[in-house]
């Protein structure tokens, strides 16, 4: 009888070994493998959360380099408009000495010079006329350009008692807010 106890603790043994060995190979060895896929999926989330944040700052300096490209855009058309502005106004300048019978040999803008409420662009003629002419010149601008002074004039008699000649320097004024 002592020989088949120790069988049936035998077998016992085997069959209580092979239970705790099934137990453990179907039970832990998933429960190591989902602790592997928890790590894996874990360190892939920090690495997207990475590229988020990276992604982000990015997008971030893209919005302010955008902005500031807004702002020098709209810069620039302001100082287009002031220029076709400034042309046009050079023209009727032109079309007045014209109506006046004078002649203009050059008309040039200098650099505008930004002042608290106002963009003021010098403005240089020569030409050359009668003095009465000229004064109703002076008088028409005066007159018809309210953005407009004469800073400087200057006149002397022409050779041989003809047409005298004229130098004029014009201040013309712009909205300082564009």
């Amino acid at each position: 009888m002592n020989s088949s106890l120790v069988r049936i603790h035998a077998i016992g043994s085997v069959v209580v070994s092979a239970i705790i060995g099934a137990g453990l190979f179907f039970g832990l060895v998933p429960e190591l493998d989902q602790n592997d896929v928890r790590r894996s999926l874990m360190a892939e989330r920090a690495a997207l959360q990475t590229e988020l944040e990276t992604a982000r700052r990015e997008q971030r300096d893209l919005r302010e380099e955008l902005v500031k490209l807004q702002d020098l855009g709209a810069g620039w058309a302001a100082q287009r408009a002031e220029r076709v502005s400034l042309n046009q106004g050079m023209a009727r300048i032109g079309a007045l000495a014209k109506e006046r019978d004078l002649t203009i040999r050059s008309m040039s803008a200098g650099e505008p010079e930004a002042l608290n409420l106002f963009i003021v662009t010098p403005i240089e003629i020569e030409g050359s006329g009668g003095y009465d002419a000229l004064g109703r010149f002076m008088s028409d601008i005066i007159d018809d350009m309210s953005n407009v002074t004469i800073e400087r004039f200057d006149a002397r008699r022409g050779r041989g008692g003809g047409s005298g000649v004229f130098t004029m320097s014009l201040a013309w004024y712009a909205d300082g807010d564009r």
